[in-house]
C-alpha cells in the first residue's frame, strides 16, 4: 500500500483543512486521518474499508497504484488462456474434417 500516495490523495479531496474534511466525509476520527496525512504508515483494514466505501476506485488507485498494471496482465493472462481453447478446438475440428 502506498501511504505517500493515500496522503496526496487525502490532501486533493481539501487541500486546506484535510483531516477536518475526510473525516466528516468518512466518519473517521479526525486524528487518525491526520496521522496518515502526517506520514504515519498504518492503517487498519476497517479504515481502509471505509475510505473505499467513500471515495471508491479513484481511492484503490491512490493506494495501490500498480493494480492498472496488475489487472491489465491478468486479463491479458485470461485472453491468452480464452485463445488457447479456442486454438484446441479449432485444431480438434480441423483433424475431424481431415482425417487424412
Amino acid at each position: 500500500m502506498d501511504y505517500d500516495a493515500i496522503a496526496t490523495f487525502l490532501r486533493g479531496r481539501a487541500p486546506a483543512g484535510t483531516a477536518e474534511v475526510v473525516a466528516a466525509e468518512t466518519g473517521l476520527p479526525e486524528g487518525r486521518v491526520q496521522k496518515w496525512i502526517d506520514g504515519a504508515n498504518g492503517m487498519h483494514a476497517d479504515s481502509f474499508g471505509v475510505l473505499f466505501a467513500t471515495y471508491g476506485l479513484s481511492f484503490l488507485r491512490a493506494a495501490f497504484p500498480w493494480l492498472p498494471d496488475l489487472a491489465h496482465a491478468l486479463d491479458a493472462e485470461r485472453q491468452q488462456r480464452e485463445l488457447e481453447l479456442k486454438r484446441a478446438e479449432i485444431e480438434r475440428e480441423m483433424r475431424r474434417l481431415r482425417p487424412w
